[in-house]
């Protein structure tokens, strides 16, 4: 139980914080449309890119460094990539552990990853520094959690003695 100086110690650190935080939200509520535009992160003057998650877009289990690019953007250009769930879509609400399971051993070497890309821009070099702004992320509406099977996959996942059966549970968002 907290004395009756603690008490106040936390009453009077709890509003000294709420005062600063609300002079802070009052500060940037007052800042002028000039000051709130400059610091919206639009790319000026480069071209809009779509890059769709297909098969022949993206790459499962692995960021192959040989692979050619799927897009050639140029600096300053905005560019919104599409993703898939695991396993090139395969794995969506209702898959069970044992089609995972073949999913995984279909691929062998990979994980369940599958990544959109690459992308090239234009006048880049091995080396160089890229500032890459992310704009929006829109979630899927779904996601999925699993470990594969511990008595078939026993190096695979922190948790493979723990779970011998495997687990797959499906998360809907709203």
């Amino acid at each position: 139980m907290a004395t009756p100086r603690t008490r106040k110690w936390l009453v009077t650190t709890g509003a000294a914080l709420a005062l600063v935080l609300a002079a802070g939200l009052y500060g940037l509520a007052q800042q002028t449309d000039e000051a709130k535009r400059d610091r919206t992160v639009a790319a000026p003057g480069g071209t809009y890119h779509v890059l769709p998650a297909t098969l022949e877009t993206t790459q499962w289990g692995w960021l192959d460094p040989k692979e050619p690019p799927k897009l050639v953007v140029s600096s300053g250009d905005t560019v919104a990539v599409e993703t898939m769930m695991h396993a090139h879509n395969k794995i969506q609400p209702g898959t069970t552990m044992d089609e995972i399971v073949a999913l995984r051993k279909a691929n062998p070497g990979g994980g369940p990853h599958s990544v959109t890309g690459p992308i090239h821009v234009n006048g880049a070099e091995p080396g160089d520094v890229m500032e890459i702004r992310i704009l929006k992320i829109t979630p899927k509406a779904f996601g999925v959690n699993f470990n594969l099977p511990g008595k078939e996959f026993p190096t695979i996942g922190a948790l493979a003695s723990e779970m011998p059966d495997g687990f797959v549970r499906y998360f809907y968002l709203d």
